[in-house]
């Protein structure tokens, strides 16, 4: 069946207010509340977090990292809109190549299911990482992602070293910024479930478990009781 673009784009704005609210639920459980610049890393095209920033009246920089210029453009747009008193500063930019125009200390980092696609962007050139997230920008591209996932299956190698840089561009992240707070969420994609695309959620929640072994002793809980524990992170590094 055919879904209208109207339809799956409300569909997806009210997924995102849910999941917005979800953020908002999870800051206030663990009152978090940053006195300094934050980055968002790779938002998309319809932001979760900004509802949590506008309770909080924040007013510092927030800066978005974001490789896709579609989404980059929209996510800007929002932000501004909706938190007039913050300073808005777009990276274009993969996370390697962010990290030198990001300062050594922030309040934090957070990111809203990042991973999966931060894996396939690494099985991608330049032009085939615009064409394929171009595609998804407002209707995600079923038969692309099965494409993808065929082409790594022929080398399993390629999907390890995906995973491994993805693991490793958000370490290399973490120590250059040098946050006092991480929030990273990865649940199941109602997108991938609904058309049995499996291996982005697998694969994603393994750099995510790795991301919290790698910092198991800074985890900090409580989470609100609706969400799945295990598809989220919460660090408290300094």
């Amino acid at each position: 069946m055919n879904i209208p673009k109207k339809e799956i784009s409300e569909l997806s704005k009210h997924r995102s207010e849910h999941i917005g609210q979800i953020w908002s639920d999870i800051f206030s459980a663990l009152s978090i509340s940053p006195k300094g610049p934050i980055i968002e890393i790779a938002p998309w095209w319809i932001n979760k977090i900004w509802h949590w920033l506008r309770d909080i009246s924040f007013a510092w920089d927030v800066y978005i990292i974001e490789p896709n210029k579609k989404a980059l453009d929209t996510i800007i747009s929002q932000y501004k809109e909706n938190l007039p008193q913050a300073n808005i500063i777009p990276l274009q930019a993969t996370i390697q190549d962010a990290i030198p125009h990001l300062p050594n200390q922030i309040s934090a980092i957070v990111s809203n299911h990042p991973l999966d696609d931060m894996i396939i962007g690494k099985s991608m050139d330049k032009k085939h990482f615009d064409d394929f997230f171009d595609d998804h920008y407002e209707i995600p591209f079923v038969e692309r992602t099965r494409d993808i996932r065929e082409i790594l299956d022929k080398k399993t190698e390629d999907m390890q070293k995906a995973k491994r840089e993805t693991l490793e561009d958000i370490l290399a992240l973490l120590s250059h910024t040098n946050p006092e707070y991480v929030i990273i969420s990865q649940y199941e994609s109602h997108f991938f479930k609904e058309n049995n695309i499996i291996w982005p959620d697998k694969h994603a929640y393994d750099v995510l478990t790795a991301l919290k072994n790698a910092y198991k002793d800074f985890l900090i809980h409580p989470y609100p009781s609706t969400i799945d524990h295990s598809r989220w992170m919460a660090l408290h590094l300094r």
